[in-house]
């Protein structure tokens, strides 16, 4: 029986032990934290639950596929997430890439037209994304995705997210604020949340 040592107790670590054991080898994860699950662990502190990692998923169909490979799919319970938005100038929550917009669009109704410019050009991002992320097989739309990939890469691989934010918002206002940290459609929102999940 071959002996594989795994360094990392994150997801990672764990579905690959996870998978190798099922194939018969001899498996040993050395974790140098304290407990197991990398960027998913949280932590106690004063009788409280921190979530402190990621919380959610996109990629369901390839997620979803390593846990019934381990057995483990149909012993867990699975969300929808939803997000909640809070500041002094908007309050709202959302399941889905379209609620976000329209909670910003909602929350600056003067600023219609560069929020419009701004997610114009992200959208291009999610759309290109979409097969990739949902796993889908079909050729030609994959190929299609994957070019307009390249060509967004090509755009934008030299520049930083404030820089992009730059072009569409005035610096130190809500709006540059908020979206120079944070570019919209990726993550959970790639697919318009249909694919997010919590755990």
């Amino acid at each position: 029986m071959k002996k594989i040592v795994i360094i990392g107790a994150g997801l990672g670590g764990l579905t690959a032990g996870n998978l190798l054991a099922k194939k018969g080898y001899q498996i040993k994860i050395f974790e140098s934290h304290n407990a197991p699950g990398g960027y998913t662990a949280g932590f106690r502190c004063k009788g409280f639950y921190f979530e402190s990692g990621t919380l959610s998923f996109e990629s369901s169909n390839t997620i979803f596929k390593a846990m019934q490979e381990i057995g483990i799919l149909d012993k867990i319970e699975f969300v929808r997430q939803k997000s909640r938005w809070l500041s002094a100038y908007y309050d709202g929550t959302s399941e889905t890439y379209h609620e976000f917009k329209n909670l910003f669009y909602t929350a600056f109704p003067d600023e219609k037209l560069k929020l419009k410019r701004y997610f114009t050009e992200t959208d291009k991002m999610v759309q290109a994304m979409q097969p990739f992320v949902l796993g889908k097989k079909k050729f030609f739309n994959t190929l299609f995705s994957g070019y307009k990939l390249f060509r967004l890469f090509r755009r934008y691989n030299n520049v930083p997210i404030s820089e992009f934010t730059n072009r569409f918002f005035d610096k130190n206002t809500i709006l540059n604020q908020f979206f120079k940290y944070w570019l919209p459609g990726y993550g959970c929102l790639a697919d318009g949340g249909s694919n997010c999940h919590n755990f």
